[in-house]
């Protein structure tokens, strides 16, 4: 483990430890959460972890925490995200070609959160331990009416309730959350995010990371039971591995290759299809939807209709994509759950862009599949909706040319 101290943007140096040689092919940045510092338990254990599997690790303190010699007056929320940027350029120095991503808990998770959303970034990844989504909630929640009107009067407070060290927090510090609404600044599709969060959590509760889990699109993982700290048995565990899951399952290493199929294929497309429907998305449905929809997927006038896609690996049939209406309509969009979160979806859908004529194209999403559409770019169009027992959102996505915004390069 490496230590030192690198000079930020903002005239103070940014205490920080890494595991890296230089030859990663990613780098991740760990971000601690408010009055802990970068040698967290957490952060420590997730170090060790990635390190094991060969990608190197980043963390640092923000200011006031832990190592730092900078006092509380500096511990505003633009001055880490600031420093959050200082150290990913950092890493990128130290390893020019890695793949940059983000692991951070809590406030971390929180700045994390805004500097994806307002500032130029490498990562394209990020992985969210009990995420303060609602960090301005939790402050007027957990400070004391006396702390409050000791805040007013004399600008600051000290905090120490199990925090590393003392920390100083500042009224400006807490006007800067008001202004830092995560929920308005994230817009899905920004990365692709993974949330791990305790049923138990008494610091930032369940339901706020659920609503953002489904405003952003992100893939939750509920832990039952689990505090803020994830000290039930086997918690720190479950997080690291979960992490772990999460950083190492990338696009695989085989080409994919997508085509439009060929007639004699589509039997075992449609047989792919089905498997998967019933393992992922027909325990939501009922059996009166789960029997229309095994009709549709065995009526030769209604598949007669769509334009087939098929995802390879090598000879291996993996994911299958229909559309209709010239393209502009996703009617199937499957992928065999073996391969999940390994790239090939979104080289399904990349074919589906290239192939509709219009300016938007439409899907009527499983409740299951919701987060996925969305960390592809799709928003809701309406509310949950039940026909014929099956049960979908409508969604569009609108294609950026068409929307006047910038072409950026889609989420890894």
């Amino acid at each position: 483990m490496k230590r030192e101290t690198i000079h930020g943007g903002n005239r103070y140096d940014i205490p920080c430890i890494n595991q890296l040689t230089g030859a990663e092919k990613m780098a991740v940045i760990i971000s601690h959460g408010l009055g802990s510092s970068k040698e967290s338990p957490t952060a420590k254990a997730v170090l060790d972890a990635l390190s094991r599997r060969g990608i190197g690790a980043f963390s640092f303190d923000f200011p006031a925490h832990g190592d730092s010699l900078v006092d509380g007056r500096t511990f505003r929320v633009e001055n880490c995200i600031s420093d959050l940027g200082a150290v990913e350029a950092h890493a990128r120095k130290l390893c020019p070609d890695a793949e940059i991503a983000y692991f951070s808990s809590s406030f971390g998770a929180y700045i994390n959160l805004i500097y994806l959303s307002t500032r130029k970034h490498a990562g394209n990844k990020s992985f969210l331990r009990c995420a303060a989504v609602d960090m301005p909630g939790i402050l007027r929640r957990d400070v004391p009416p006396e702390r409050g009107k000791l805040l007013e009067t004399q600008g600051y407070i000290v905090l120490d309730g199990g925090y590393v060290r003392p920390l100083t927090m500042t009224r400006g510090f807490i006007n800067d959350l008001e202004t830092h609404d995560v929920f308005a600044l994230y817009r899905p599709g920004t990365a692709e995010l993974a949330m791990i969060h305790g049923t138990a959590d008494e610091t930032a509760p369940i339901g706020d990371a659920r609503r953002f889990a489904h405003m952003a699109g992100a893939h939750l993982t509920e832990v039952e039971g689990a505090d803020h700290r994830f000290l039930i048995p086997g918690g720190m565990e479950r997080v690291v591995q979960t992490a772990v899951d999460f950083f190492t399952a990338r696009t695989v290493s085989e080409p994919i290759r997508v085509k439009k199929l060929a007639q004699p294929e589509i039997p075992e497309a449609l047989s792919l299809v089905w498997n998967v429907f019933l393992k992922f998305e027909a325990p939501e449905y009922s059996k009166e939807g789960i029997e229309n929809f095994k009709s549709f997927i065995d009526s030769e006038k209604m598949i007669g209709g769509l334009m087939i896609y098929g995802a390879f690996l090598e000879e291996r049939l993996v994911g299958v994509a229909a559309t209709r209406e010239q393209g502009n309509h996703i009617a199937l969009f499957f992928v065999d759950g073996r391969y999940h979160r390994r790239g090939i979806g979104r080289k399904l859908f990349e074919t589906v862009l290239r192939h509709s004529s219009g300016d938007r194209i439409t899907v009527n999403s499983s409740p299951y599949a919701l987060p996925v559409y969305r960390r592809l770019g799709f928003f809701d169009a309406d509310s949950e909706r039940v026909v014929n027992g099956i049960r979908y959102i409508p969604m569009t996505y609108q294609k950026q040319r068409e929307r006047g915004l910038p072409q950026r390069d889609m989420p890894r």
